[in-house]
């Protein structure tokens, strides 16, 4: 005996839905949540089924809004309501074919010792110690400081950042920023104990220049803060 495919279930569970529609019976759709554990199909079998009732939808259709005299004679057998019923009951069988059809693709894995391995910065400045720069990676906001020049820079991302050699990468060119920290009447360490709105707030209510914020990180940067 020839074992059932998903395939065969699926056609046998239409064509007794039809039946039922023709003999006025039930309108209740059958579950088919469990074929996929107790068949377990392939793929690309799921793929096709999925264009065999793209094009059986498309039919249904077809005879609903009378388009075609060939497929409202095919489909005469049933009026307008129960094709109604019909179309909804494939629209499920095409739904639960194509959740099962995609094929999800493991994301790989970010080295990020290998990302961050030619970052140059500093252990620590002004008693403050830089994080780990790995930390960086998949972050939305990232403020650095540069002890030489005494300026800060705030990064912003929508899709998370990434490090290219020495340089910051996926940032918000719009949203970023640098100033001279002279003024400010917080410390460092200040700084980096603050959340990470308050550091924006502060660096804006300095009156000083914006800078450009370019993404370089170099050996005269300490890595304040993430988030």
């Amino acid at each position: 005996m020839i074992q059932d495919t998903i395939g065969t279930v699926l056609n046998r569970m239409t064509d007794e839905y039809i039946e039922n529609l023709r003999q006025n019976g039930s309108i209740r759709k059958p579950n088919m949540k469990n074929l996929v554990r107790v068949y377990k199909p392939a793929k690309r079998d799921m793929k096709e089924l999925l264009g065999e009732y793209d094009s059986l939808l498309e039919d249904i259709n077809g005879a609903i809004e009378e388009k075609d005299e060939d497929l409202i004679e095919a489909w005469d057998f049933l009026n307008k309501t129960k094709l109604g019923h019909l179309r909804d009951f494939v629209e499920n069988v095409r739904l639960f074919l194509d959740e099962n059809s995609q094929i999800k693709r493991t994301k790989r894995k970010i080295n990020k010792a290998n990302r961050v391995k030619k970052v140059k910065y500093l252990e620590s400045c002004e008693g403050v110690q830089s994080i780990n720069p790995e930390k960086i990676i998949g972050m939305h906001y990232f403020v650095c400081y540069n002890c030489k020049t005494r300026k800060i820079y705030f990064y912003e991302s929508e899709s998370g950042f990434d490090i290219k050699g020495t340089t910051l990468q996926n940032f918000n060119s719009q949203q970023s920023f640098c100033k001279s920290f002279g003024r400010s009447k917080l410390t460092l360490k200040q700084i980096q104990e603050s959340g990470i709105l308050a550091i924006r707030q502060e660096m804006e209510r300095l009156g000083n220049k914006v800078l450009e914020a370019t993404g370089r990180i170099n050996g005269d940067m300490i890595l304040v803060k993430v988030s």
